[in-house]
């Protein structure tokens, strides 16, 4: 008899041993969890306390390894603490979270050596996001495809179709009632000392754990400083006055009076330079321009110019963008050394004074200009070199929490 004609309770008992034999790590999330029938939904899911399946759907799958990927994208669920953050989440956005969800956990699934059921969502854009890295960039998306079609054009991106299987639910207590406050905190740690026991017996037993494992569980573990927010605190509190009389109203200034200017509802004109020195990895370029344009979404009249630099800025690499072009997609282009005056240099030649300036570097060079006179914001990692001069510097080991 083969593996998929055995009764479900057979394959599911197969499963878990598989995983005990195999990876203490996912042993110890997964044995926790109750396994239960659910004929009402039409495939499975994970709540945080339950892993619900429909029997249909565990015999309609083609292999084990499919039945293994099903498991182990809801035991990513798990150790992400999906089902905790999805409580935050509008009950009109949940879909759509649920979507981000499956994009991260399931090229993670396939490098674990599982297949995947069919309808799996995959797309490399996501690669080395979060959740919520992911699902903002899905309504930057929506939000464009509503727009477009407003406007009359059918062009944007393509909208995803649903996952059917492998659904995240909130949370709710092991009775099934939704939990207050206090009940989903208590439930988070006890879920986040789960996470610590399955680190520590894969450890022991392996010697250590994978590259992707061990960054997810740092992240559940030992939430960092958001760098996300330090930004959009930065330029909301450069914009939170009415008026602003540190910069005057440009427009009106030969009239012989001081105008202030009104930053009430928008930063207008944001540049962003690009240290294109080849020490900012793809990865690192694939979180940013995600969460910049997060940022920059909630924004009005957002105008966005993108100089690349190293030694010296190439006019073929200044590309401009608006508030409908995002999120924006920026790129790497790897060269030599770095000298932090050309970028400014080359705004000051060409009259460019924008309403905040965002800069991202490794801080790796010794050449900077004079102050100027607009905001600044440095955005580097962990392993660089200090703290700009000037400016605000915002400092994460990686781009995301």
């Amino acid at each position: 008899m083969g593996t998929m004609d055995k009764p479900v309770k057979a394959i599911l008992k197969e499963v878990k041993l598989i995983e005990i034999l195999n990876s203490p790590y996912f042993a110890r999330v997964l044995m926790p969890m109750g396994l239960i029938k659910d004929d009402k939904q039409p495939t499975g899911y994970t709540d945080g306390v339950n892993i619900g399946y429909n029997p249909g759907f565990i015999k309609g799958l083609k292999n084990l390894s499919q039945v293994q990927g099903f498991f182990r994208h809801e035991e990513y669920h798990i150790i992400m603490l999906h089902p905790f953050e999805m409580i935050k989440i509008p009950v009109e956005d949940r879909d759509l979270y649920n979507q981000a969800c499956d994009y991260i956990i399931n090229p993670m699934v396939i490098k674990d050596g599982f297949q995947l059921p069919d309808g799996a969502l995959i797309n490399s854009k996501f690669f080395g996001m979060n959740s919520m890295q992911a699902f903002k960039l899905l309504k930057q998306e929506k939000a464009k495809r509503k727009q477009d079609k407003k406007n009359g054009n059918g062009q944007g991106p393509e909208e995803p179709k649903p996952q059917p299987w492998g659904q995240v639910k909130p949370y709710k207590n092991p009775d099934g009632s939704k939990p207050t406050k206090d009940q989903t905190v208590k439930a988070k740690e006890k879920q986040k000392r789960i996470i610590k026991q399955a680190q520590t017996l894969q450890e022991k037993s392996e010697g250590g754990i994978s590259g992707d494992l061990e960054r997810i569980t740092c992240q559940s573990l030992e939430p960092r400083l958001n760098p996300t927010e330090l930004l959009r605190d930065y330029l909301t509190a450069s914009i939170n006055s009415k008026w602003n009389w540190a910069r005057p109203n440009r427009r009106l200034m030969g009239s012989g009076f001081y105008f202030p200017k009104n930053e009430s509802k928008t930063i207008g004109n944001v540049t962003i330079l690009i240290d294109s020195s080849g020490s900012i990895s793809d990865y690192e370029f694939n979180c940013f321009s995600a969460e910049v344009s997060n940022v920059l979404s909630e924004f009005e009249g957002i105008e966005i110019t993108v100089i690349y630099f190293d030694t010296k800025v190439k006019d073929k690499e200044i590309e401009k963008y608006s508030s409908y072009d995002l999120p924006i997609k920026l790129k790497t282009n790897a060269r030599g050394m770095t000298c932090f005056k050309a970028p400014f240099n080359f705004m000051a030649k060409n009259d460019i004074s924008p309403d905040v300036c965002l800069m991202f570097t490794d801080l790796g060079s010794d050449s900077w200009p004079k102050e100027p006179d607009f905001p600044v914001i440095f955005i580097t990692d962990k392993g660089s070199n200090g703290v700009a001069p000037f400016g605000q510097t915002i400092i994460s080991d990686i781009w995301i929490t």
